[in-house]
């Protein structure tokens, strides 16, 4: 007899069993259950998220820096000692 595992209380049960005798539990639920599909992909959208801010950031700077350098590039040279 093949023997699995029950994933709600952990109790060794058949292979064939519908119900978990030790929590009462049915086996055929516990695949849909065990994690929403959300929740799989909770780390990729933070990574996104972190990428798309990070990106912002770098342009907003960038734009900030290359913006009066490129309208006025005598003043950003003076700035910097260059002139």
């Amino acid at each position: 007899m093949e023997l699995g595992t029950c994933v709600h209380c952990g109790t060794q049960i058949s292979a064939q069993a519908n119900i978990c005798p030790s929590c009462g539990k049915t086996v055929e639920s516990t695949s849909s259950e065990s994690e929403p599909p959300i929740r799989k992909l909770r780390g990729k959208f933070q990574a996104i998220g972190i990428l798309t801010l990070a990106a912002g950031i770098v342009a907003t700077l960038g734009g900030a820096w290359w913006g009066p350098a490129l309208a006025m590039p005598g003043a950003v040279l003076f700035m910097l000692g260059i002139l």
